[in-house]
């Protein structure tokens, strides 16, 4: 998505949204934000990101309770095969 030109991600995020998808895939800091900017209401799953609380993708990973949400985002963290 993009296609090199990451400066497009806003554009192509809001997109999405105006074609009401149900769900948005994304990987990578720059479109996780793009998507997380263009909405509060579909969900987004990201993969492959090394960090999400210090990129600031899901601050509630830091602090995870049972009756928070961090907005739309949703993610599962795999270690690196070097610590698994």
């Amino acid at each position: 998505m993009g296609a090199g030109h990451p400066e497009r991600l806003p554009a192509l995020a809001r997109e999405l949204v105006a074609l009401k998808v149900d769900v948005i895939v994304t990987a990578g800091t720059v479109p996780i934000r793009a998507a997380k900017d263009a909405t509060e209401t579909i969900p987004i799953v990201f993969v492959v990101l090394v960090d999400p609380v210090a990129t600031g993708s899901s601050p509630a990973l830091r602090a995870r309770a049972a009756t928070r949400r961090d907005g739309p985002l949703s993610s599962k963290s795999s270690p690196p095969s070097s610590l698994s």
